[in-house]
C-alpha cells in the first residue's frame, strides 16, 4: 500500500490549559489482528514497568458525524437541482418545484450520509482538525487517562476516516515533551504506516514515547492503573 507524503510539521488544533496536543495527517486504514493486538499491549507493559506513564493507544473509525456537514451539503445538492430545473424548464411550476426541492434534499443527505469520504470533502480543515481535537480530548477521558494519580496519561489517538493522529497527554507532561519531539515520534508512526506496517509503526512509537517518558517520569510504583490493550472503536 502506497500513502502519500506527509505535511512535515504538526500542528496545535486547539490550546486547552489541561492537556497537550498534536497531530498528523496519514492515508490508510487500519486492520489488527489478535496477534498483532497482544503484540501492541505486550509492549505497552513492557514500556510501562520502566515509567510511571499511562500509554493508551485508541482507533476510531471517525472523530464525528458531521450533522452539520450532512445539511449543508443536502441543501447545496438541493440548490443545483432547483438550479438544472429552471435552466431547462421553459414554464417552471412553483409545487413541481417544491416536489423536486423535496426529494433533492432527501437523496442529498442519503448521498452524503452513504459517502463518509463526500462528507469529509465538504468539511473544512479547520472543522476536521477541532472534531478530531475533540473526539481524542473524549477518549482522553472516557479512558482515565485524565485520572492517573500522577497526571501522566499519554493518548496515542487514530482517527481513521480524518486520517489523523493526534497525541493528547495530561496537566504534568505537556510541557516536558515539546512539539519537535512529538512531531519526531508522530513522523515516525507514519512512516511505518505507509508501508502498511500498522502494529510494528504503533509498536515503535510506543517504545520511543517510553524511552522519553522514563526520563521524564520514571517508574517510582508497581501498580498499572490503566488497561494495556489497544481500544479500537
Amino acid at each position: 500500500m502506497v500513502f502519500p507524503e506527509v505535511e512535515a510539521e504538526a500542528l496545535a488544533v486547539v490550546e486547552l490549559p489541561e492537556v497537550g496536543s498534536i497531530y498528523k495527517e496519514f492515508s490508510m486504514a487500519i486492520k489488527i489482528s489478535e496477534t498483532g493486538k497482544k503484540a501492541i499491549s505486550n509492549t505497552i507493559s513492557e514500556t510501562e514497568k520502566t515509567t510511571d506513564a499511562e500509554i493508551v493507544p485508541v482507533i476510531v473509525q471517525t472523530s464525528s458525524n458531521y450533522p452539520e456537514v450532512t445539511f449543508s451539503g443536502s441543501l447545496l445538492f438541493m440548490f443545483i437541482v432547483s438550479f438544472i430545473y429552471l435552466l431547462i424548464s421553459k414554464f417552471p411550476n412553483t409545487y413541481l418545484l417544491l416536489t423536486i426541492q423535496f426529494f433533492a434534499i432527501i437523496t442529498g443527505n442519503w448521498l452524503i450520509n452513504i459517502s463518509p469520504e463526500l462528507k469529509i470533502k465538504l468539511c473544512s480543515k479547520r472543522t476536521i482538525s477541532e472534531k478530531v481535537y475533540k473526539r481524542a480530548l473524549q477518549a482522553f477521558y472516557e479512558h482515565g487517562l485524565g485520572n492517573t494519580e500522577n497526571q501522566v496519561g499519554v493518548l496515542i489517538f487514530v482517527s481513521l476516516l480524518e486520517k489523523k493522529i493526534e497525541i493528547v497527554t495530561d496537566e504534568f507532561l505537556k510541557d516536558k515533551l515539546s512539539q519537535a519531539y512529538l512531531d519526531q515520534l508522530v513522523s515516525q508512526i507514519i512512516t511505518e504506516f505507509k508501508e502498511d506496517h500498522i502494529v510494528e509503526g504503533l509498536i515503535k512509537g510506543i517504545k520511543t514515547l517510553g524511552q522519553e517518558l522514563t526520563k521524564i517520569a520514571p517508574a517510582t510504583k508497581q501498580k498499572n492503573e490503566l488497561n494495556n490493550d489497544v481500544i479500537l472503536e
